[in-house]
């Protein structure tokens, strides 16, 4: 059962001890390898500090944005969808 910000139980904030989530868009900013990379995703924030908190499919999305942005960045492959994934043939 969620509560009123969608979250599943009640957390308190790791940053200011705050209970208040709102789900939104955010710029979340990730490393990989020794790159940051900064993606729009959706994300519990913290209503008084702002920090980041996300579920299993938050970060899943969060993954897969990050990964797209940085093989763009680095190596100029276009994005690949989430439904492309699985059409992509075993043997390339």
């Amino acid at each position: 059962m969620s509560g009123k910000s969608g979250l599943p139980y009640k957390f308190s904030c790791l940053k200011c001890d705050s209970t208040g989530f709102e789900e939104k868009e955010d710029l979340v900013r990730m490393k990989i390898k020794d790159k940051f990379i900064e993606v729009l995703a959706t994300a519990f924030v913290c209503s008084v500090c702002g920090f980041q908190l996300m579920n299993d499919d938050q970060m899943a999305e969060l993954m897969r944005k990050s990964m797209n942005e940085y093989n763009y960045k680095m190596f100029g492959i276009a994005p690949i969808e989430k439904e492309e994934i699985h059409t992509i043939p075993k043997d390339q």
